[in-house]
């Protein structure tokens, strides 16, 4: 797809200058070595927006028209996938040609295969073992790479790859030609006799000291006399082809042409933006068009600044949102029908009827390219005859992206566009966030729009993975906290459970809600819940304490009644999936979250009114998070110390006749510390703590017989079972533990054992 894009940007006549020379037959042919002949490495470079990529497109498809498409691979490298390319590259060509050669698997894949490590040396030797395969075919391998200079950084990896292709002797059958910028590291790594003692990288058993002759690569400038006259054909070919140009005389049309061949220093991009400019005003009279070429700026830089600089101002806003969201690495944005609905996040509301796909495009002209896709993008929802073609926007030219990240700009005439990796994170956050605030209530059948589940989509995935940096920027955590609001409109549309499945974060707050009234066998309806307490409810089931402390600490809370803040730790609720009626003190106590129950405290919660709130900490001790029962043991002590009941009355059993009956010492010197009685037994005529009514033989007896009768725990020996009996028993006795008279006479061996 994006070779076809770059092949549909060439104008007839501006690249053949490059094939149409001797020196491109002799690289065909695997090299010569005349002087001034090209050698089978070749290199071409040239400065940002001299047609590199166009010019390679242009080569890519010379190549496989001449083998006919038979033992030649090429690869685009792309800053948008900010990565070291060389194990793509590598791989990428290895299965081009193996496929060519009617999947033909070396040994050297398959010993690749078989260890399951891929590295750049195997793949390398696999490279080498295909080319000798169409070698013994007596035919060529033709590879081609564009944009070397675009791989992040360090290249040396890639660049010690295409070195050792284009100048080892064991790759002669191969033809190499690479595109980049004039960067510096890669400058240094062509210099190619200082290469012999900085690359040695192994290919089979030889090395690349062998170089193959004193100039063992062409180098090619696109600063060159054929590039100008190809840079005029083609600011001629746009002039005359365009309809609004060719209302002007063919004279004028010729000066302007003369005017942006003079002025475009080797650049085919300066030029189209040039002519995008112009455009716009065509009809204007011919001195002001004259004038504004005149006084265009020398630079991209600076010609993007005065694009950006001349949108008016009632447009920036959806403009800085748009090309924000286009270059973000992590925005991920389907398609352009949906960019223009996040772009209206800093709109205002009355305005945004009047964006759509064909005024983003006229707002941001040359800085941009909209394609059309070939299918409809992904959907989670059923989206039949949605009567509307699908594009995709991204930015013109990777120029663009790095005049918008230069420091320069956030100081320029165009500040108001810069953009820096932290600030574009934030704006997209906020927008996402924003996003899901704005779903429509009446919508048939509860499907959201495709900018409604990409937020749903990108939110699930900040949810679990930017965790940290919401909380770092007040702007982004301040859009997060209408989101975790229970009754928000966006849980409303995960009713059905595939769709669950595929928002399994957001799909934890389904449902939280007052009890029904029957519940709690009370004729009156539950108080309404505060927007509050279903937000750290939220928080809760989401596992996220630090949000909840600084939720607590914020003037959501701080600025609140006292009865309404006390109000928050005894709102009742119930959850999809918990339909027993909770407080957040009893949700917190019973998912076993220690640290929110800390924060909880710190925020002015008290267990005046959870008197059985023991009872749920030692319900199901041993979680899958807790095999031990150490976080039990911690939540058992925070509990007490912070003034809750240790021995709630009217029940079948007490807490320590619980904790003993488990034989763990922690949790038993916690509870006598507070309660001072070793002698708690339960009431027989009570409750059972947890709901059941399954009498346990320990239930009616005293905690030092509990503590005789305990049996080994899972996954225990009889060793620990009597040392904890033994500990047990003494912390009891520590506290005046002493059984009923009748059982006095039992041997003390029989208590322990």
């Amino acid at each position: 797809m994006f070779h076809t894009e770059q092949c549909h940007k060439r104008a007839d006549e501006t690249c053949d200058w490059i094939t149409n020379s001797s020196g491109w037959s002799e690289w065909w042919n695997g090299g010569s070595l005349r002087p001034g002949g090209w050698r089978r490495f070749a290199w071409i470079y040239g400065i940002p927006g001299a047609g590199k990529t166009v010019l390679a497109s242009f080569l890519i498809d010379d190549v496989a028209k001449r083998c006919e498409s038979t033992g030649f691979s090429y690869y685009y490298c792309s800053h948008e996938r900010n990565r070291d390319e060389t194990i793509p590259f590598l791989s990428r060509i290895i299965e081009d040609l193996s496929r060519q050669l009617k999947r033909y698997i070396p040994k050297e894949l398959e010993q690749l295969h078989e260890s399951r490590i891929v590295t750049v040396r195997g793949l390398l030797n696999c490279f080498l073992a295909i080319s000798r395969q169409f070698e013994r075919d007596d035919r060529r391998v033709y590879v081609l790479v564009d944009a070397v200079d675009e791989s992040k950084m360090p290249r040396r990896q890639l660049l010690e790859v295409l070195i050792t292709i284009g100048l080892h002797p064991s790759f002669q059958n191969v033809s190499l030609l690479m595109t980049s910028r004039e960067e510096e590291d890669i400058v240094e790594a062509m210099k190619a006799r200082d290469m012999v003692d900085e690359y040695r990288f192994n290919v089979g058993d030889m090395e690349i000291d062998d170089l193959e002759d004193s100039c063992p690569y062409t180098s090619i400038t696109l600063s060159n006399c054929q590039v100008m006259q190809a840079i005029r054909t083609y600011a001629r070919k746009q002039l005359n082809t365009n309809t609004k140009f060719r209302r002007w005389e063919s004279a004028f049309r010729d000066r302007v042409e003369d005017e942006l061949a003079r002025q475009a220093r080797g650049m085919f991009r300066w030029v189209a933006c040039q002519i995008d400019i112009i455009e716009r005003i065509y009809n204007h009279g011919q001195e002001e068009i004259l004038a504004t070429i005149k006084n265009m700026p020398d630079t991209l830089f600076g010609t993007y600044e005065r694009i950006l600089e001349n949108i008016p101002r009632e447009n920036r806003a959806f403009a800085r949102t748009a090309l924000a969201l286009i270059c973000s690495n992590t925005s991920e944005i389907p398609s352009a029908d949906v960019l223009v609905q996040a772009s209206l996040h800093e709109v205002h509301h009355g305005l945004m009827h009047m964006y759509n796909v064909t005024v983003l495009r006229e707002i941001l002209g040359c800085l941009i390219k909209v394609t059309k896709l070939k299918r409809k993008p992904y959907s989670s929802y059923p989206r039949d005859n949605e009567g509307i073609s699908f594009a995709r926007v991204d930015v013109a030219h990777y120029t663009v992206k790095e005049f918008l990240f230069a420091p320069s700009t956030t100081n320029g005439k165009a500040k108001d566009f810069a953009l820096s990796p932290s600030t574009t994170k934030a704006l997209e956050m906020q927008v996402i966030f924003n996003g899901l605030q704005q779903f429509e209530p009446t919508r048939p059948r509860k499907i959201p729009t495709r900018y409604e589940e990409y937020c749903l989509k990108m939110t699930q995935q900040a949810l679990l993975k930017q965790r940290g940096f919401i909380l770092q920027e007040e702007n982004v955590w301040k859009v997060v906290v209408p989101c975790l609001t229970p009754s928000s409109l966006h849980l409303k549309a995960l009713t059905n459970q595939s769709h669950q499945k595929v928002f399994p974060e957001w799909a934890k707050l389904i449902g939280i809600t007052e009890p029904p009234v029957d519940a709690e066998n009370d004729e009156s309806r539950p108080r309404k819940m505060q927007p509050q307490t279903g937000i750290l409810a939220s928080l809760l089931l989401l596992n996220w304490p630090e949000f909840a402390q600084k939720y607590l600490e914020s003037g959501h809370n701080q600025t609140l009644p006292a009865r309404k803040k006390d109000a928050i730790w005894t709102d009742k609720f119930v959850t999809n999936k918990i339909k027993t009626p909770q407080t957040l003190l009893r949700l917190c106590v019973s998912l076993k979250h220690i640290a929110f129950l800390e924060h909880f405290i710190q925020a002015g919660a008290t267990f005046n009114n959870e008197p059985d709130i023991i009872f749920i900490a030692l319900h199901n001790p041993y979680g899958e998070n807790d095999r031990d029962g150490t976080i039990t043991g911690k939540l058992i002590k925070l509990l007490l110390l912070n003034g809750a009941e240790s021995n709630p009355p009217g029940y079948k059993y007490t807490p320590l006749q619980d904790a003993v009956h488990h034989l763990e010492e922690s949790w038993v010197q916690a509870l006598l510390r507070e309660g001072r009685c070793a002698n708690q037994v339960g009431d027989p005529d009570g409750e059972y703590p947890y709901g059941c009514d399954q009498d346990e033989e320990w239930h009616s007896h005293h905690p030092l017989r509990v503590c005789r009768d305990a049996t080994v725990k899972e996954g225990g020996t009889d060793d620990e079972l009597y040392m904890s009996k033994g500990l047990v028993k003494e912390l009891l006795e520590q506290y005046g533990a002493h059984e009923p008279a009748d059982r006095m006479k039992i041997p003390v061996i029989d208590l322990i054992d």
